[in-house]
């Protein structure tokens, strides 16, 4: 961390934030507070399940199982998509050919944002959107990913699914809180008969 705060790369980052046009990082920071949000990532002790006497079993009622693969996916989802980051990023550094492959794609999406500045262009006298522009590019890529880059993006697809299904499915997170999971408690507590029946129970 402070080698990345003294290097020049925050510099660079800001840099290239700031000449992203504002309807792309309005839609990237809405995406990102949505779905992309560091709080979304589960700490590793919780991802393995440190410390709890039994983290990893399978259920037998598929009913239960199917519940459990379920709300894994849906709470550990920033993980597994790290996860597959990682391993992607790793099986590029063993092909020379795809990181060319990949700079390139990564220069043609920097060209069309440049291009989508005023959310709109002009191209041989047709008006293109930014939105159209971006679904073209996204096309691209995937086609990329899947023929130009098809042996690199297969591997760590099919690895990190396997990775990402395994731990969902053994994985025992019913005792791990989830935000979702939390009812939110105001006002006056000497009120809720529940909550103090013990004590009413004691008085008499």
């Amino acid at each position: 961390k402070d080698k990345w705060s003294s290097s020049s790369g925050p510099a660079a980052f800001s840099s290239f934030s700031s000449s992203l046009p504002d309807g792309i990082k309005s839609r990237a920071g809405a995406l990102t507070s949505s779905y992309l949000s560091p709080r979304f990532f589960r700490p590793l002790s919780t991802c393995f399940g440190t410390g709890e006497a039994r983290p990893y079993y399978l259920e037998t009622s598929p009913a239960l199982f199917a519940s459990r693969v379920h709300r894994n996916l849906r709470f550990y989802y920033l993980n597994y998509l790290a996860l597959a980051a990682v391993l992607f990023a790793a099986t590029l550094m063993v092909s020379p050919s795809s990181i060319i492959a990949i700079a390139i794609l990564a220069a043609a999406w920097a060209y069309v944002v440049k291009l989508t500045g005023g959310d709109t262009f002009t191209v041989g006298g047709v008006l293109i959107t930014s939105r159209v522009a971006s679904a073209f590019m996204s096309a691209v890529t995937l086609v990329c990913l899947i023929w130009v880059l098809s042996s690199v993006f297969w591997y760590s697809l099919s690895l990190s699914l396997f990775l990402a299904l395994a731990h969902a499915a053994a994985r025992d997170a019913t005792m791990v809180g989830d935000e979702d999971d939390k009812v939110e408690m105001d006002g006056d507590l000497e009120d809720v008969p529940f909550l103090n029946a013990q004590e009413e129970h004691e008085q008499v």
